[in-house]
């Protein structure tokens, strides 16, 4: 079936990120890919990092994003292996800076949105994989549009959803446990963990 989930990188640390998405720190974690909701920060890099297990959670999060990117810089992804969707987007001022998502399940391998102020990686990563797709002897034998958006936002965060990390390159991280005051978010999330 693949993977199923949403991770964001917030410029910011890791107490203020769970502070302005409300979250409750569990214990922390050793080691290994999470199969999990968890925050984390890493040595030498400005960006904490949130996992969540809910595909859509930047989705129906947007709002919420929008609000704290007048705070502090966002990257969030979206990842459904199962239908070969996947989605990166940049929030900084208040507003959405640019996005790129790729839908593999409506049959056109090549299908790509981009918009606004693309990274300069996205058209040299954009290249390599139409390259890659053309090169395919059956075209629809492999989907390597839906790498864009993750190539993306690995060259940005330096994080990818599918690869095993281990426990000495966080600094911290803690498994997301049931929100600690009401907001938006809290209310939305505490609905998932019960």
């Amino acid at each position: 079936m693949g993977f199923k989930v949403s991770y964001a990188g917030l410029r910011c640390g890791l107490k203020d990120a769970s502070e302005a998405l409300g979250l409750t720190l569990g214990p922390q974690l050793e080691g290994g890919l999470f199969d999990l909701s968890w925050i984390a920060d890493r040595p030498n890099s400005e960006w904490t990092l949130v996992r969540m297990e809910y595909p859509d959670w930047v989705s129906r999060n947007e709002n919420l994003l929008c609000d704290l990117s007048s705070r502090f810089e966002i990257v969030a992804c979206e990842v459904h292996e199962g239908v070969m969707y996947s989605a990166v987007q940049c929030w900084k001022a208040g507003r959405r800076v640019w996005k790129v998502s790729h839908t593999g399940s409506q049959g056109d391998v090549f299908n790509l949105d981009a918009s606004g102020d693309l990274p300069a990686a996205f058209s040299v990563i954009r290249d390599t994989q139409v390259a890659a797709q053309n090169a395919e002897a059956e075209p629809t034998a492999c989907d390597h549009m839906f790498e864009v958006p993750l190539s993306l936002v690995e060259a940005v965060l330096d994080f990818r959803h599918d690869v095993v990390f281990e426990r000495n390159e966080f600094r911290d991280i803690f498994e997301i446990q049931r929100p600690a005051k009401p907001s938006l978010f809290s209310r939305m999330i505490g609905r998932v963990l019960r």
